[in-house]
């Protein structure tokens, strides 16, 4: 476990601590070396970032729909731990995050579009199946949640 802390607090899993492992974010994952690297990539912090704003921004329109569809569905979700388990180049511009959200049972898929600085809104949010297992209680990767 001490192995997967320190590898948190580094830049990315390539590093000496996983000197066999190479990163490759376009593979759902589980393993907590992949999971390490979703959790450290730019990407993945910017899309939290992203939906912290969501949230607040609904938060101060309370009549407003939201930056994209169904925005307000999402939005108790937006508040939750998020795990990211994959994420590649979306075909129209930005990236698609596969995660789960701690306490609902479905995958989603998310999609962000970059607009520059390393910013992303997000478009869509959509589930794309139920998960067997509540994910949030399994101790080995509790570390790589990523809170809001």
């Amino acid at each position: 476990m001490i192995k997967y802390l320190l590898c948190m607090l580094l830049l990315g899993c390539s590093s000496t601590i996983f000197p066999k492992y190479k990163c490759i974010f376009n593979q759902v994952s589980l393993k907590p070396e992949h999971l390490a690297c979703m959790k450290n990539d730019i990407r993945t912090k910017n899309l939290v970032n992203n939906l912290g704003g969501v949230k607040k921004s609904l938060e101060e329109c309370s009549k407003c729909g939201g930056p994209y569809p169904d925005a307000r569905k999402f939005y108790e979700n937006m508040g939750l731990a998020f795990l990211s388990v994959a994420v590649s180049d979306n075909g129209f511009g930005g990236y698609t995050f596969y995660g789960v959200f701690e306490g609902d049972p479905n995958l989603y898929k998310i999609w962000a579009y970059d607009v520059g600085e390393g910013e992303y809104h997000v478009r869509a949010i959509t589930p794309q199946s139920k998960i067997k297992e509540d994910l949030g209680k399994d101790k080995e990767i509790e570390d790589f949640w990523i809170k809001f």
